[in-house]
């Protein structure tokens, strides 16, 4: 399996064990590759909806394994001179909540690195908003709220107005209908929320745009 953040390429017995077949549906979100002329899956899974059937079933990292990953790469950070980041996406991931994480980190002394996290929808909609832009002190701070619009260029998942100049049937798709993103990005504004959004297709940014429009 080789996954990127946008697209994954899984092999048959990562399909086979993830129950990925011809008759499996796209998700809500993403899409299974098929070959041409075909139902029949290609083991190309794009965006997380997709990707998230074979990441899956991979055995969860614990806190453990998350915050040791973390003390190695900031020593590298530290290193080079880096003393602060943005961290653009702090939810779930793979059974571990970052967020908590990163709190452990702080707690035990071990944060050397300043952190803002911008925080999936998600784990604030499950945390009922109760940390807002701003939450935390100078080490660990909650900067704002991450959503992702759609997909990426160079995946040929980003949402365009027109197709792919390198793929004329194919003109990407947003992760979440334009009625929903409103719902969010109103939910988030009442509450406070700086929000950044990943749109990289002329018709995501158009779409975000009227989000924005709508809850303004």
């Amino acid at each position: 399996m080789l996954p990127s953040g946008h697209l994954l390429a899984a092999n048959s017995s990562a399909l086979e064990f993830a129950g990925i077949r011809a008759e499996t549906p796209d998700p809500a979100g993403g899409r299974i590759g098929r070959q041409p002329g075909s139902a029949e899956p290609n083991g190309i899974l794009y965006e997380m909806p997709a990707m998230g059937m074979v990441t899956g079933q991979i055995p969860a990292y614990d806190d453990n394994d998350v915050q040791r990953g973390f003390i190695q790469a900031q020593e590298d950070f530290l290193r080079q001179g880096v003393t602060s980041i943005h961290d653009a996406l702090v939810g779930n991931m793979r059974g571990v909540n970052i967020l908590r994480a990163y709190q452990q980190l702080r707690r035990a002394g071990d944060l050397k690195l300043r952190v803002n996290m911008f925080l999936q929808y998600q784990l604030l909609h499950d945390l009922e908003f109760a940390l807002q832009s701003g939450f935390g002190d100078d080490w660990l701070r909650v900067a704002g709220c991450k959503i992702i619009a759609d997909g990426s260029i160079q995946g040929i998942t980003a949402a365009l107005r027109e197709p792919y100049y390198c793929h004329d049937d194919e003109q990407g798709w947003l992760i979440y209908e334009q009625e929903e993103l409103n719902d969010m990005v109103l939910n988030l504004h009442r509450h406070g929320y700086q929000i950044a959004t990943h749109a990289n297709g002329d018709a995501a940014i158009d779409a975000v745009l009227a989000a924005y429009g709508h809850a303004l």
